[in-house]
């Protein structure tokens, strides 16, 4: 596995922006919840003109990793800029929100028919917020007096996957509703070849637990991908709960808590 070669780079408002020609640092957060995390990218010495087309809401898409080897790690839309002066450096710092355009204050009223099963009301949520989901479902209840919803329908979206055995939750600018133990299809084993940092450390979290480990930045380690882990302290396998990627100064790493 290639971990050599360091780069990043940026794509929004028609530009793309590498770190072979800027220095670029950034701190992306994931989880499981359907609130959007905020990510920082710091990008420095740009250009006023440059600087101007980072406009609030504009989709932005950062892929990262080595030379031959990239993915993305962030999808989502800004929500603010800030540019300051650092000594001789002129640092413009990027909020991104990591999700597609999420109404979570918009309100539904509405009464589903007897025996309708939450697979449908679901669906119908979504696209009242016309959001492209991965829908999958630990088991499909049916609601044999009907279904009512009068409040916020992100509220609702996550009580029903509550009762299905899953969550509502957004990673790479994405809206899925489904199990952290779903990844099946995202496999990847972590050891010191694969870029494993030092020794995981037990975690406990209410009725989870597992393990916190760091690895060289890694694109393909993301809520709900299913983990192998390697190492002298720990083996077998996990899935991703929560993280972060990071480039800052030397430090170029995926933060895991991966759960059983």
């Amino acid at each position: 596995m290639n971990l050599f070669g360091r780069y990043a780079e940026i794509h929004c408002a028609g530009m793309t922006l590498t770190s072979e020609g800027l220095d670029i640092d950034f701190r992306v957060p994931f989880d499981s919840d359907v609130e959007p995390n905020e990510s920082e990218l710091s990008i420095y010495n740009l250009t006023d003109d440059t600087i101007n087309r980072f406009k609030q809401k504009k989709k932005l898409v950062l892929n990262a990793g080595y030379k031959g080897d990239i993915g993305v790690v962030l999808s989502g839309y800004i929500s603010k800029t800030k540019t300051v002066r650092q000594g001789v450096d002129k640092v413009t710092t990027l909020y991104v929100l990591d999700s597609q355009p999420l109404d979570t204050q918009k309100t539904l009223s509405k009464a589903y028919k007897k025996n309708i099963k939450a697979s449908q009301v679901i669906a119908d949520l979504l696209s009242i917020l016309n959001l492209d989901a991965t829908v999958r479902l630990a088991w499909d209840k049916t609601y044999a007096k009907g279904y009512t919803i009068d409040g916020e329908i992100v509220e609702a979206l996550s009580s029903l996957a509550k009762e299905c055995g899953v969550t509502f939750y957004m990673s790479k600018g994405k809206a899925f509703v489904s199990g952290i133990h779903s990844g099946e299809t995202s496999k990847f084993t972590l050891s010191e070849e694969s870029g494993l940092i030092g020794t995981p450390a037990p975690f406990e979290e209410e009725s989870l637990s597992g393990y916190s480990v760091q690895s060289l930045l890694q694109h393909r380690l993301s809520t709900a991908n299913a983990v192998t882990l390697k190492s002298a302290a720990a083996n077998g396998k996990f899935y991703v709960y929560r993280g972060m990627h990071s480039w800052t100064g030397s430090q170029f790493t995926t933060e895991l808590d991966l759960i059983y």
